[in-house]
């Protein structure tokens, strides 16, 4: 029997397929933006979003011993869904599928399947060889009541407690082991409150960098007025690298998100204690 969460403390998934250079994904022309925005309706994502984002490459030349930087645009392709709760981003390299809603992992995996066949319509997917599948899940664990953090998760991730003298600003643990599907990393961010309020939900790399393609993220009431003092960000990435470059297959590919899923369920349940799952309501499903 799986078990669920009725105040579950998750509030974002991302899975992302990365591949080997598509060139017809690239640059693609407005006739195929079209074409392939009508078929991205159909699954449920109708608006389309055409995004740039400024980036910098550093290069180093070690006649002069100089650091030069060279800023450089990258375009972004993404389709949106009504209610603006998961989005999809298209690149030459990467199809992501990014969700602040979640129902469950078949659900979210099964609009993410909807999204690779229908773009597989417009490119020979089949015939692209694929690096890495990444199954990333963020949870805000906010102590509840009168309960510190360390009455909600496993005492290996807080951080050590220091002198009264000082304030407490940020605390990190990060493990990282491997599995029999590939590489988990664990990333448990202990942050103060700020006036009894939760300040950040996301790590700085989820935030995004245009306004025009965020996702609305459902906060919890429980969140304005906190008595513990610090709160904690549980940042899970399992990612599989699809040893010999195979070419791209669906099954291949469920098999192996399934095989992360699994992983990453397993870690979440073992890091929360007996009272946060009655705080949180734990339910068989």
């Amino acid at each position: 029997m799986k078990k669920s969460l009725v105040k579950a403390p998750l509030v974002h998934v991302v899975l992302d397929l990365k591949f080997a250079e598509l060139p017809s994904l690239k640059n693609i022309s407005e006739e195929l933006e079209n074409t392939l925005h009508n078929k991205m309706i159909e699954i449920g994502f109708p608006e389309i979003i055409r995004s740039k984002i400024e980036g910098f490459d550093v290069t180093f030349d070690a006649v002069t011993q100089n650091f030069t930087q060279e800023k450089h645009n990258t375009k972004r392709l993404l389709f949106r869904a009504a209610g603006e709760r998961s989005i999809v981003e298209i690149s030459s390299t990467s199809i992501q599928l990014k969700a602040t809603k979640y129902t469950s992992f078949e659900d979210f995996y099964r609009s993410f399947e909807e999204v690779i066949l229908v773009i597989s319509e417009f490119c020979r997917l089949d015939k692209t060889v694929v690096k890495a599948l990444e199954l990333r899940y963020i949870d805000v664990i906010v102590p509840t009541k009168q309960y510190n953090l360390s009455d909600f998760v496993l005492n290996s991730y807080l951080s050590p407690e220091l002198s009264g003298k000082f304030k407490h600003l940020q605390g990190q643990k990060v493990t990282v082991v491997e599995t029999d599907v590939g590489q988990l990393i664990v990333n448990f961010t202990e942050l103060p409150t700020v006036n009894g309020k939760v300040n950040q939900i996301l790590p700085q790399d989820l935030m995004e960098a245009d306004e025009k393609c965020t996702l609305i993220i459902e906060g919890q009431t429980e969140w304005l007025s906190v008595v513990a003092p610090t709160y904690g960000l549980l940042d899970m990435r399992h990612i599989h690298p699809f040893v010999g470059s195979p070419l791209f297959s669906i099954e291949h590919v469920e098999n192996k998100a399934q095989a992360l899923y699994q992983d990453v369920s397993d870690v979440f349940w073992a890091s929360l204690s007996e009272i946060a799952l009655q705080e949180w309501e734990v339910r068989g499903v």
